[in-house]
């Protein structure tokens, strides 16, 4: 004890005070204990450590607190080594695509998927029935924009051309029907009734008389 640096005696007394704290405090993280964590975790840490042996060393410090627990406060305090020198990750997440590499892979399936669904669809033109009207027109289209013809913008023009040729579209406006307002008075209700007997009169004498005699 005499003869150990004066780094080694910071250390004892940080993990004194921590210990100290940890058995007082044992709900809630207050600023003593975020300062200790973080002067533990500055003077523990090696280069190449793992983050989990980080922590599990950090938790024999702190009594009553999990590896979980100083996870997640280290991460509040956006804890981060300080050398250049950082912490592997390791057994922490799951491999994954490099990300450079991501968009390369997904524009190449995405072509991939466009040649098989272009040579469906010229395949299937080709070899159905009918060769002549909108089904050679379309082929066209699509065999120009597969060799390079048509760019992208001139393929679209011309297809929405031969859908409207094909499939037009006609508005034919109708006056709106005036809504009638339903009489209230018995007067205007006799009024009507009469009218109704008297239409049924001239189209269909038999149910005028059923009508008539039911009381409908």
């Amino acid at each position: 004890r005499r003869h150990c640096g004066t780094g080694q005696r910071w250390v004892n007394e940080e993990e004194r005070i921590a210990s100290v704290i940890s058995r007082t405090r044992r709900g809630t993280w207050s600023t003593p204990d975020d300062e200790s964590l973080v002067r533990l975790a500055d003077s523990t840490f090696q280069p190449g450590m793992l983050r989990k042996d980080l922590r599990a060393t950090l938790t024999g410090f702190f009594d009553g607190r999990s590896a979980e627990s100083i996870k997640k406060r280290l991460r509040f305090l956006h804890w981060s080594p300080p050398t250049s020198v950082n912490l592997v990750e390791a057994c922490e997440a799951p491999p994954t695509v490099d990300s450079q590499h991501l968009p390369e892979m997904v524009d190449q399936s995405a072509i991939d998927q466009t040649q098989r669904l272009v040579s469906d669809i010229t395949s299937g033109l080709a070899s159905g029935p009918v060769r002549v009207g909108p089904w050679a027109d379309l082929l066209e289209i699509i065999t120009n924009w597969r060799d390079g013809v048509l760019n992208l913008q001139p393929a679209r023009s011309a297809l929405e051309t031969l859908l409207a040729a094909t499939f037009p579209h006609t508005w034919h406006s109708t006056p709106a029907r005036t809504v009638r307002c339903v009489p209230t008075s018995k007067r205007g209700i006799r009024r009507l009734q009469y009218a109704h007997v008297q239409k049924l009169y001239a189209t269909r004498r038999k149910d005028c008389a059923q009508t008539v005699l039911s009381g409908d």
